[in-house]
């Protein structure tokens, strides 16, 4: 009887104890749900094939309200946004936001609602502080006026390239059923948002931290935040010991090899290629290039870019460099997509190009090389991660040959990088602009890079402003150019005419 008794009590107890945590956490799943945002984005869609032609989409994410009455997402499908409206509680009713600011980067944005009336019964959601290595979770969004709460499990932290930047930091591995995933969906773990979807391969979710993003937020709200940096160098794991034999590198100590710098930037380093890396941050760097971090045991070493540090942040090495260790003090360039000579991204900006009698020049970048797919031609990938062109500040190719009397029998020409015209060197489609105005005699001459079958050109001067204006009226194109460098192309603009009074 006693035994009963004491059996029954507990029960009543833990029952009880049940009662009491069900209830907290459906009160904060409550709350969680009254802070959750549906967006609703109208963009621009680029077209880097057809580079005067844009489509009109619409995309539905995520948003999350967040303290400053302020809505948080990632900044997926904002490129070329257009009108920004959002809903709350799925009750029918859209208000027009504002984007107040986007961080490619950082996949990052933040929206405003001028109207009071919005905010109402809108609380700010609780980001956490911590980085969850494991254990359940929960997966929650708005679909058809409800919302779900999926499952997931998080089972390891690790250590890859954003979204949409290749800049390396901590992220989450999330395993969950939730179909569709990877738009600012919101991961919960104890009542608190631990972060947010970026993206999803069958059943299993990349997550950003919430610590991660509050580390930003804050850091931009103090004015201190200068932008993602990361390491502009190449290395290579040392694990073979001839390796470190041959540099003299002493029994006991290991590190990575150095192969090359100023990788993206193109700017001189401190670090010299064949240095050895022995120390980080206060890190000690392994053979394979990994460190190992006091939360999350060992990472790979370029977390140490973006671990409690951003652009222009100073990071403490310690190298071997011809028999000696070589203290250095290594500043973190910042991301910046436009400073590379192939810009992996190009952001808010309608693609540039210019037409001369039916040749379509555009710059080399990433979204126009992401139109071939798998079947990318391998000159354009080589010099795109090659650093043999480091004095040319950018590379132009023809992308297209449009049928005209005027191109007959250059068809062959399309897909060449552009060298020379008229004997000046081709940096940007201010260059191109600027040769085409200044011919030494009765025909343009197009130089292009000698890996081409094709290495020159000729074409006529007195036909090309008729063949152009006939391109651009059978092809409904709507300028002869587009280009975004205003300073470059007013230099261009100048030169022109220099070059106009002198042979006056």
């Amino acid at each position: 009887m006693i035994l009963r008794t004491t059996l029954y009590t507990l029960l009543l107890v833990t029952g009880a104890q049940c009662f009491l945590s069900c209830q907290s956490s459906n009160g904060k799943n409550e709350r969680l749900k009254a802070s959750m945002i549906q967006l609703e984005i109208n963009r621009k869609q680029y077209n880097y094939r057809i580079p005067w032609a844009t489509e009109r989409t619409r995309t539905s994410k995520e948003g999350l309200a967040i303290s400053g009455k302020r809505i948080l997402t990632t900044a997926d499908d904002m490129d070329g946004h257009t009108l920004v409206r959002v809903q709350k509680n799925a009750d029918g009713k859209w208000w027009q936001a504002k984007v107040t600011w986007v961080s490619y980067p950082t996949n990052l944005a933040l929206l405003e609602v001028d109207d009071a009336s919005f905010w109402e019964g809108v609380p700010a959601a609780r980001l956490s502080d911590q980085i969850p290595q494991e254990g359940d979770a929960q997966v929650f969004r708005w679909n058809q006026g409800r919302v779900e709460k999926w499952s997931a499990e998080i089972n390891k932290v690790i250590v890859g390239a954003g979204q949409m930047s290749f800049v390396q930091h901590l992220q989450l591995n999330v395993d969950s059923k939730i179909n569709g995933a990877g738009w600012a969906e919101i991961v919960v773990r104890d009542g608190e948002v631990v972060g947010l979807t970026t993206s999803a391969t069958d059943d299993n979710l990349k997550v950003m931290p919430t610590a991660f993003v509050k580390r930003i937020l804050e850091a931009r709200e103090s004015g201190e935040f200068t932008g993602l940096g990361f390491f502009d160098f190449g290395w290579q794991a040392a694990v073979n010991e001839t390796t470190t034999e041959a540099f003299g590198l002493p029994e006991g100590k290991e590190g990575v090899l150095v192969t090359q710098t100023g990788l993206r930037t193109g700017k001189e380093s401190v670090l010299q290629s064949r240095d050895i890396i022995l120390e980080m941050d206060g890190f000690s760097i392994t053979r394979e290039g990994l460190y190992e971090d006091p939360e999350f045991g060992r990472l790979p070493l370029t977390n140490l870019a973006t671990r409690n540090h951003f652009a222009s942040d100073s990071v403490e090495m310690v190298v071997w460099r011809e028999g000696e260790e070589v203290s250095l003090t290594y500043e973190l360039p910042e991301v910046v997509y436009q400073s590379e000579q192939v810009p992996d991204s190009v952001f808010d900006k309608d693609p540039e190009y210019l037409v001369a009698g039916g040749l379509l020049f555009m710059p080399l970048t990433g979204p126009y090389l992401a139109t071939f797919g798998r079947s990318q031609p391998f000159l354009f990938d080589y010099y795109s991660n090659t650093d043999v062109e480091s004095d040319r500040d950018g590379l132009i190719v023809i992308a297209a040959v449009l049928p005209d009397p005027y191109t007959i029998g250059y068809d062959s020409l399309a897909g060449s990088l552009v060298d020379e015209i008229n004997g000046r060197k081709i940096e940007s489609l201010a260059d191109v602009l600027l040769a085409f105005r200044s011919p030494p005699n009765g025909f343009h001459e197009l130089q292009f890079f000698p890996e081409h079958t094709v290495t020159k050109a000729v074409v006529d001067v007195g036909r090309l402003e008729a063949a152009t204006a006939r391109v651009l009226l059978r092809y409904s194109i709507p300028a002869e150019y587009v280009i975004h460098d205003q300073s470059r192309l007013e230099q261009a603009e100048k030169e022109a005419k220099l070059v106009s009074t002198q042979l006056r």
